[in-house]
């Protein structure tokens, strides 16, 4: 209640305590009442000012660090948009943070794109390289069978091989794309430069259908291939390794008439002779129109051996002999090798195999030397065609790998390989060196501009010019000059 004098207003406030059974009175001034009460209220108003206050510096602050590693990221991204010609939607300087970062991860996706992409194709090149090394019959590690034993990851393969193939790397593509999605079975096109055929390498599981797969291709290119092709289809065989033995049977089948024969039918057929070595003999004329001369006579004591432990009487052995003999002569011809003609009939004069053995041991040699000879001779030819193509249009801007491949009908895989070997550098860095060559005589010996002797060496701009003779010389072409 209130109560109030002539001077000054009081509050009584009234109490009453059951335990001692009375009441109290307190009689305070009004004004100093309300007094702690403004004091009450101006200090909560000030915690909550301060508290208020705080809690806006945390926020800020928590923006600042969260916002720094923002800011900081995309002045870095900008500033390597600004040097990099490709990065067109960083150069626009006005553009926000969150734009710039934007554009950063939708060129990361792109760049890893890129990076699967290369991956896939160094795949290919890598298993390109090993089965040709396989099929030429050069060392392979264990390691590297593993590896293309399990990209391939097949139980089956088969070689079959392909005389007058002309097909462009897209196209080589395209029909292997369309294997797979048919068949879903992977196939290896390669180029064997120095032997003039093509060899496709089929990877079959258990229920892929052989023959189905091979007339598919066969159809196939007939549809797109100008002119007449031969095929040659080896055995099948239950390892990668092996796959120079369906190779090499392959090519036994080549020199049928048929323009698509089996491996499989040939060896049928000269199996029907009995005891005949059919296998044997079809592994030394092959060896022999090679020029493996190691491997020709190898096969010729296998056959001998063959035939003393299988064949009992002297009549079939005689005409086993003259069997082989016929093949042999039958060779040579189309080898169109000079052979010793005139003494053909001291070739006839033998009763047993292991006499004809003697007597086509020394011709064998000469056969095999002149084979590799010429093997030799269109290798070297091959490599010089390809080396004096680059050197006459390595200025050409638009020299690349894959036109070459175009030009000499081979895979661009084949063709790396084959530069490398040739050379002993890759295809890019040799026209680059050739390109900085030029370049550096032009700069010493004429006036002309730096921009214009980019073009005019084929690098296209001054700006990869530049970079190319900086990693090449150690200077710019303008210090060089000087």
């Amino acid at each position: 209640m209130e109560y109030a004098d002539i001077h000054t207003t009081y509050t009584l406030f009234k109490y009453y305590d059951p335990r001692q059974d009375r009441t109290f009175l307190s009689l305070v001034p009004q004004a100093e009442v309300e007094g702690d009460l403004e004091t009450f209220y101006e200090t909560i108003k000030l915690t909550i000012m301060f508290i208020m206050t705080g809690l806006l510096l945390l926020l800020v602050m928590s923006v600042y660090f969260s916002y720094k590693p923002i800011y900081n990221l995309s002045r870095k991204i900008g500033r390597i948009g600004e040097t990099e010609d490709d990065a067109k939607g960083f150069k626009n300087r006005d553009a926000n943070e969150i734009d710039l970062i934007e554009l950063a991860f939708d060129r990361l996706g792109s760049v890893n794109a890129q990076m699967q992409e290369t991956i896939s194709e160094q795949r290919v090149q890598l298993m390109d390289l090993l089965l040709s090394k396989l099929l030429a019959w050069e060392r392979v590690e264990d390691t590297d069978i593993k590896w293309l034993s399990r990209f391939l990851n097949e139980d089956r393969y088969c070689a079959f091989t392909v005389h007058g193939l002309v097909l462009d790397n897209v196209k080589r593509e395209l029909l292997i794309k369309d294997i797979y999605k048919k068949h879903r079975s992977r196939v290896a096109l390669i180029d064997m430069p120095y032997e003039k055929h093509s060899v496709f390498i089929l990877a079959l599981s258990q229920h892929t259908d052989r023959d189905s797969l091979i007339q598919d291709i066969e159809q196939h290119l007939k549809s797109i291939v100008t002119g007449e092709i031969k095929i040659g289809i080896g055995n099948l065989v239950n390892n990668i390794k092996e796959i120079r033995t369906s190779y090499l049977n392959s090519l036994s089948v080549l020199e049928t008439d048929g323009k698509v024969e089996y491996y499989d039918d040939l060896l049928k057929n000269l199996s029907s002779i009995e005891k005949y070595p059919a296998q044997e003999v079809l592994s030394f004329l092959n060896n022999m129109k090679s020029g493996n001369k190691e491997g020709a006579l190898e096969d010729l004591k296998k056959i001998e051996d063959h035939i003393s432990e299988n064949v009992l009487s002297i009549l079939v052995e005689r005409y086993i002999s003259y069997i082989i003999l016929d093949s042999y002569i039958k060779t040579v011809n189309k080898m169109n090798i000079p052979d010793d003609r005139e003494n053909i009939n001291s070739i006839l004069e033998f009763n047993r195999f292991s006499e004809l053995r003697e007597i086509l041991i020394p011709k064998i040699n000469k056969v095999c030397d002149w084979a590799a000879r010429v093997k030799e001779k269109e290798k070297n030819k091959l490599n010089e065609s390809i080396i004096s193509y680059v050197d006459k249009h390595f200025t050409d801007y638009n020299l690349s790998l894959l036109q070459m491949a175009g030009h000499f009908n081979l895979s661009i895989y084949a063709l790396s390989r084959l530069f490398k070997e040739i050379v002993g550098v890759g295809f890019k860095e040799y026209v680059t060196g050739k390109r900085i060559e030029l370049a550096k005589h032009l700069l010493i010996t004429t006036e002309k501009k730096v921009g214009d002797i980019a073009v005019e060496v084929g690098f296209g701009s001054s700006s990869n010019f530049i970079r190319a003779f900086k990693a090449n010389c150690g200077v710019s072409p303008a210090k060089y000059k000087a």
